[in-house]
């Protein structure tokens, strides 16, 4: 079953370092670090898609990308990993624990930000006579 509610993340911005860390973690970084180095220096825009699509953080954006927008139910996660990235079933789940853990844990529902009223920004304006 897919969320309906597109939720809001707040992705921090040692994202990327942390996807990185998670790579190394599963033995995922050299694989990572090679497929870039063959997207710079593919030829033809068709093989840079065919290799970017084959990236492990690339995979892991999408999929958190999916789960922002709806589309992936984080229960799907580690099936989703094992599939993309090849790795093993055990592996699927630990790198699931550690995105909830350090970048999921800041998402919530759209709907909640939404409630929020509007945050004032800088100083009233003295100048302004107030409607009563």
């Amino acid at each position: 079953m897919v969320d309906d509610q597109i939720k809001e993340i707040f992705f921090p911005e040692e994202s990327v370092l942390i996807i990185k860390k998670i790579l190394e973690k599963y033995n995922l970084l050299k694989i990572n670090n090679e497929l870039k180095k063959n997207f710079l220096g593919a030829a033809t825009p068709e093989k840079r898609n065919e290799i970017l699509n084959e990236i492990p953080s690339i995979k892991i954006a999408r999929i958190l990308r999916g789960y922002q927008f709806g589309t992936t139910n984080l229960e799907d996660f580690p099936k989703i990993l094992k599939e993309g990235l090849k790795i093993p079933q055990k592996d699927a789940e630990g790198i699931t624990e550690e995105l909830k853990e350090k970048i999921l844990i800041f998402s919530k529902p759209t709907f909640e930000a939404e409630n929020k009223p509007p945050e004032r920004k800088g100083r009233p304006d003295v100048y302004r006579e107030s409607i009563e």
